[in-house]
């Protein structure tokens, strides 16, 4: 019996030995762990710093009537959470007709109880559009949550591709489809209806998107979103007014400068005491 026991006991620490190296190791991210990460720093982050950059073409149809137009627009967008306040400060650029018209954009939008307030101001040359003001009631959509790009990805995980990059970060690239914007929109019929009053047809959007995700340092496990790309991949229509806007391309990328960075931001006064428009 004794001859027998010391095997066993080898074999036993063996076993331990393997069982605590195997526990050692650092597992390796997935795309669930890795969107799950990043939504939940996201949500938890008190403000965001990003880059955006907009590049579309489109051409509007009425009476027979077709004229083209192409949107270049490059702006740094700040928000905080608490309270929920945003600033967007940009340059675009509109060509029509064989000219060129470059604007300066500066935009601040607050929630106000069940409204969100817009403030612009649009800035050619040295004459500005001084600021305007507008309301959009969202009191409908309480207790809607909003639909972003993690959404998509978990209702349609096998339709992307996930992978783990040599310098530690990870890439998420896919396909949106129509079919998919009408089921993560359909439980909520308030959001479908603004969406058909604005004449966005959803079941006709479709985009590709390409994602990047760093590790966030001293978090082990824990990622953030760094950049994301999307483009059309279809024209994608609007009508309103009885005038077609067709947009052929629709390319954004947004880089994510960093998380709770930004502290406060103050709208102007000028804004806040600006004349109040409908749309």
């Amino acid at each position: 019996m004794k001859k027998l026991r010391i095997p066993a006991l080898l074999l036993g620490a063996a076993m331990a030995l393997t069982l605590v190296s195997g526990c050692s190791k650092e597992t390796a991210p997935t795309l669930e762990s890795v969107i799950t990460s990043a939504q939940e720093r996201s949500n938890a982050a008190a403000s965001q710093d990003m880059d955006m950059v907009l590049d579309c073409n489109m051409e509007a149809s009425q009476m027979g009537i077709t004229v083209d137009a192409s949107i270049l627009m490059d702006c740094d967008i700040q928000e905080t959470q608490d309270p929920e306040v945003a600033h967007i400060l940009g340059d675009m650029k509109v060509s029509s007709l064989g000219s060129e018209q470059a604007y300066t954009l500066d935009s601040y939008a607050a929630k106000d109880g069940d409204s969100y307030v817009s403030y612009s101001n649009i800035i050619m040359g040295e004459e500005e559009s001084g600021w305007v003001k507008a309301s959009l009631d969202v009191s409908s959509l309480q207790g809607y949550s909003g639909v972003n790009n993690y959404d998509f990805i978990t209702v349609s995980p096998e339709e992307y591709t996930f992978t783990e990059n040599e310098d530690g970060t990870c890439t998420v690239t896919g396909a949106v489809s129509g079919e998919q914007f009408n089921e993560l929109f359909s439980e909520n019929s308030e959001i479908s209806t603004m969406m058909s009053d604005m004449g966005i047809e959803m079941g006709s959007m479709a985009y590709t998107m390409d994602m990047l995700f760093s590790p966030v340092s001293g978090q082990k496990g824990a990622y953030e979103l760094t950049s994301c790309s999307v483009a059309l991949t279809e024209p994608f229509v609007i009508t309103q007014d009885g005038v077609e806007i067709t947009f052929s391309k629709m390319d954004i990328t947004i880089v994510v400068n960093g998380y709770n960075t930004v502290d406060t931001i103050e709208i102007p006064e000028e804004a806040l005491q600006a004349e109040e428009i409908s749309y």
